[in-house]
């Protein structure tokens, strides 16, 4: 048994402390080549109950290599089967991009100036009595002044300055102001010119802008098309990489118990239950939000694919996917997958439209009410605030791998302080919600 004396106390405290700034120093310094370790983390992490199960049947690293080609057999079927239609729809989406800039600035442009027109219309006829009424106060005031002696200089435009009888000057601006403009040393005041307004400005600006900023995606997604050879050249890194990763899971699968070893040999004999009571809070929450997340991915993007394709809405297969990649971030992934779809629904029509939100709000609900409690489970709970904290502290600082990155670390964190406040505070966690913290927690 070693020794526990302060000594040796000092010494782990010295070591644990300059191992945690190599450690962070490390990650600093190599940030960049870190995404291929992440993501073998994940993959390991959701294939690891597989593994396990055939682990009883067979030695560990061949139950990890089937469980690898078997992953490679899934995404070979997938690709199989859903790119050919989706590179379909990316034909037809970019044949089909112009024509759709077009109508939106001969047609729905036209229709939001009319809006906008009708809108200040109605407000100019609210206030011509306003207007009136001020004309005429003005007229009065300006009477009034010539009653009491003050010159009218509205009409010139001239700076009136007359000497008080108590002292001092009196000065009078034309009502449409003065501009003092330089030149060289000299600062010449003149009139100024009030601003010409009509009634059509206002709208006219804006869908001007607006016809401009279409006209000017119209040549940007032009360009856009030519630009695809270029991230084909990115293929080979991206084949690279993916087998990279892989390679990297099943390193991390089949030395997980070393692993685990070797941390659990750093605690203390006595404490080492508690590091397994750790460990297994750990795995409990990050169960949920992982693997479960991850699932209701799928099951999203099926609901969400099957819906799209009866509703007859153009590009499903590509929406499909763009609700399966973003429905792995939690809250704010349903809606951003949902506005591409909105937005096509509303080009196609009213109904449309209304019909694929409505097919929305179904699917969130059975995600919430359904999914999330059955797949995720009480382990999985964090209060929906500290979700929200976490995904925009994490796109802020790392942008969308941050995003994805952000739950599972706040699972880990929210773990982490329930056992050592458990440790230091005595406040036990109910075994219903270990590894959550509820809302009146």
């Amino acid at each position: 048994m070693p020794e526990v004396g302060p000594g040796s106390q000092r010494r782990r405290r010295i070591f644990f402390g300059l191992t945690a700034i190599g450690l962070v120093a490390t990650l600093g310094l190599f940030r960049e080549v870190l995404l291929p370790f992440l993501l073998a983390i994940v993959i390991a992490y959701v294939l690891d109950p597989l593994v396990g199960r055939l682990q009883h049947r067979m030695p560990r690293w061949i139950a990890v290599v089937i469980m690898i080609f078997a992953l490679l057999g899934v995404i070979g079927g997938v690709t199989a089967v859903a790119v050919p239609p989706i590179v379909v729809e990316v034909e037809r989406f970019t044949t089909e991009a112009p024509a759709l800039l077009r109508r939106a600035r001969s047609e729905w442009l036209p229709a939001v100036e009319r809006g906008l027109r009708e809108r200040m219309e109605d407000y100019a006829e609210e206030g011509e009595e306003a207007v009136l009424d001020v004309l005429h106060e003005d007229e009065a005031a300006s009477t009034s002044a010539m009653d009491a002696g003050v010159p009218d200089h509205a009409s010139s435009g001239a700076i009136l300055i007359e000497p008080r009888e108590s002292g001092g000057y009196a000065v009078y601006l034309p009502p449409q102001g003065v501009e003092v403009r330089r030149d060289g040393n000299r600062h010449i005041v003149g009139g100024g010119s009030a601003p010409k307004t009509t009634d059509g400005d206002v709208t006219s600006n804006l869908t001007g802008t607006l016809a401009g900023q279409l006209s000017g995606s119209e040549v940007t997604a032009m360009g856009f098309l030519r630009t695809v050879n270029s991230v084909v050249q990115g293929v080979a890194r991206g084949i690279f990489g993916f087998f990279l990763t892989l390679m990297l899971a099943a390193y991390l699968m089949i030395s997980k118990e070393g692993i685990f070893s070797f941390f659990r040999a750093m605690v203390l004999e006595g404490r080492q239950r508690g590091f397994d009571d750790l460990i297994r809070r750990i795995d409990k929450g990050l169960s949920g939000v992982v693997r479960g997340q991850m699932m209701i991915a799928v099951v999203n993007a099926i609901l969400t694919g099957i819906g799209y394709y009866f509703l007859d809405l153009p590009y499903w297969p590509i929406l499909t996917l763009f609700a399966l990649v973003f429905s792995i971030i939690p809250i704010f992934g349903v809606i951003i997958s949902s506005i591409p779809a909105l937005i096509i629904g509303v080009a196609e029509s009213p109904m449309t439209a209304l019909l694929v939100l409505g097919w929305i709000l179904i699917i969130h609900q059975i995600e919430a009410n359904l999914l999330n409690p059955k797949i995720m489970g009480d382990a999985a709970k964090v209060h929906p605030v500290l979700v929200i904290f976490a995904l925009l502290g994490g796109e802020h600082l790392f942008g969308l791998i941050g995003a994805l990155l952000a739950v599972p670390v706040l699972s880990i964190a929210q773990s982490l302080f329930l056992h050592y406040r458990e440790i230091a505070l005595g406040v036990p966690v109910p075994t219903s919600s270990a590894g959550s913290v509820e809302a009146g927690d």
